[in-house]
């Protein structure tokens, strides 16, 4: 299963190193040209300004961005990306999930800085802040880490928002799920996605097999065919009839060839 954390990455405003640049926070990509972050993180720039770094599947490269969605009320938003990712690693995200997150084990990620690497830590949602209706963390954390992704058993639970340098609060997928399911294409999560390749390797071994299968049987009832007409013509008194039966012996015996012929396609096939 490809790491979550090679899917993350740091947003600036300009170019990192250049005079006004600013780091402004954490992303991470969900699809090969979807990432998510907090509306927070790039609020008031242009699309052009917006570039992001960091992201280990990228070889530590820069991406720039074609489109910016954005809910202001949830404080999320999505952003698109000019070229998509050739095989990105991705944080899974199902969308079928719905098992409560307070008080459970979660994994934080993001950029507290710009200088740092990827922080990684464990963090519990200690209740629910029903004004904000969001996930209250015990407390702060850096502030880069906005718009950095929360799971729960390996799958998208969130995205961490730091408010007023004070509170840490966890958005939850079920807020902003509306706005995937409108403009990302669901993608299965590795791990599903590897059980399902491995169920259709199956299905497809077994029906070959079967196909073998059912050749052997043809094979030996051919042969039992050929054993027959031998022992006819042996029988046999007249050289009329003995003739009839030997054409009739080689058509079964080129039949015969034929589905050996097939049956090791098949074989080979498997191999």
């Amino acid at each position: 299963m490809a790491d979550w954390k090679r899917a993350v990455a740091r947003v600036y405003r300009g170019k990192r190193g250049e005079t006004g640049s600013e780091y402004r926070g954490t992303a991470f990509m969900i699809s090969d040209r979807w990432l998510l972050t907090c509306w927070h993180v790039v609020r008031g720039l242009e699309t052009e300004e917006i570039h992001l770094y960091g992201a280990a599947s990228w070889n530590a490269g820069v991406r720039r961005l074609n489109t910016v969605i954005h809910d202001e009320r949830k404080d999320v938003a999505l952003l698109e990306l000019c070229v998509p990712t050739e095989q990105p690693d991705l944080v899974p995200v199902n969308r079928e999930q719905t098992a409560a997150i307070d008080y459970k084990e979660l994994k934080c990620g993001g950029f507290s800085s710009e200088h740092r690497d990827i922080d990684c830590f464990s963090v519990t949602a200690s209740g629910f802040d029903g004004e904000h209706n969001l996930y209250l963390f015990p407390g702060p954390v850096g502030k880069g880490m906005s718009g950095g992704p929360v799971l729960y058993q390996g799958e998208l639970a969130g995205i961490s928002r730091l408010q007023d340098d004070k509170k840490t609060y966890l958005i939850p997928l079920s807020d902003f799920l509306d706005l995937l399911n409108q403009h990302v294409d669901p993608i299965a999560p590795p791990n599903l996605q590897s059980k399902r390749d491995n169920f259709s390797n199956i299905t497809s071994e077994k029906k070959l097999l079967k196909k073998i299968k059912r050749f052997e049987k043809k094979k030996i009832e051919k042969l039992e065919e050929i054993f027959e007409i031998k022992e006819e013509t042996k029988k046999a008194r007249s050289d009329d009839l003995k003739q009839i039966l030997n054409e009739i012996l080689i058509e079964r015996k080129n039949e015969l060839l034929q589905i050996e012929s097939q049956q090791k396609k098949l074989i080979n096939n498997k191999k």
